[in-house]
């Protein structure tokens, strides 16, 4: 099976999990379109799997970010690619009807292009959650999510150099005990906090890891899934519902799924954006 905390130490994630319907009309597809935009991200390619090589338009790729494509009974995709320089738009979402669904958006790109770009990039993450007005959201390393991941109706994602904390994950764990965690810096933004490891995101793997677990130990561990678990300890009460609809106790599926997807595609450089169930 392929190493996963090997991959992605040269890449950067912007990435959103939001609960939202909101994610999955043409007004939201273009405005993600125009933002990536401005931050000087011209998407030429779109599809529903890869290779993601159809000529990118605004409306026909923003039918399809509405429709998706079915990866898994429980999952929908939609990709989009700028090649000059490669950056990725993945998203994602759960096939449920009702509001109280988890999607995810995520751009990734090279860490040398994001820190040319390292203030232009900032400002596209806030612009996202904004409008998005996600759960959780944060830009760091693709080797820490792969490293620590976990669904967010399962735990925290982890720790990664900026995060952003919604309203659900502020009310249950408490402002003050997010704020006093020792931050380099933090800041109210929307319904919720952001909040910095370091001053820099160009740091080597090692100083990663220690960063992840001293924030980790700080918050609470019990907000994070470990190794040995399936979900965290400790999750808002309104992620309950979601986890239990998704997967119940045991996420087999999801696993099953995301292992296949492993072996298939081998998440080598170029499209280590497969990631399932986020």
């Amino acid at each position: 099976m392929t190493n996963t905390n090997s991959l992605g130490k040269n890449m950067i994630d912007i990435s959103l999990a939001t609960r939202h319907q909101i994610v999955h009309t043409p007004e939201a597809a273009n405005m993600v379109f125009s933002a990536m935009e401005r931050a000087g991200i011209r998407l030429e390619f779109y599809n529903k799997i890869e290779p993601v090589n159809v000529p990118f338009s605004k409306e026909q790729a923003a039918e399809l970010w509405v429709s998706g494509s079915r990866v898994s009974p429980k999952r929908n995709i939609f990709f989009a690619r700028c090649t000059k320089p490669r950056v990725n738009l993945h998203v994602s979402w759960e096939t449920c009807d009702d509001a109280d669904c988890i999607s995810n958006i995520t751009i990734d790109m090279h860490k040398g292009t994001f820190l040319k770009n390292q203030e232009t990039m900032t400002t596209l993450f806030k612009e996202l959650i904004t409008f998005f007005s996600p759960v959780h959201a944060y830009v760091g390393s693709q080797a820490g999510f792969f490293r620590q991941g976990g669904a967010v109706w399962a735990a925290i994602p982890g720790v990664y150099w900026l995060n952003y904390y919604g309203f659900e994950y502020v009310d249950y764990i408490g402002m003050s005990n997010i704020i006093n965690c020792g931050w380099v810096k933090t800041e109210p933004f929307y319904n919720g906090l952001l909040t910095w490891t370091g001053h820099n995101i160009d740091v080597t793997d090692a100083s990663l890891r220690h960063m992840e677990n001293l924030y980790r130990e700080r918050l609470g561990t019990q907000y994070f899934r470990s190794a040995e678990s399936k979900f965290a300890k400790s999750i808002p009460p309104e992620l309950l519902k979601i986890r239990d609809r998704m997967v119940g106790e045991n996420p087999t599926e999801l696993e099953k799924d995301f292992l296949k997807m492993l072996a298939k595609k081998k998440l080598n450089k170029n499209n280590a954006e497969y990631v399932l169930g986020e």
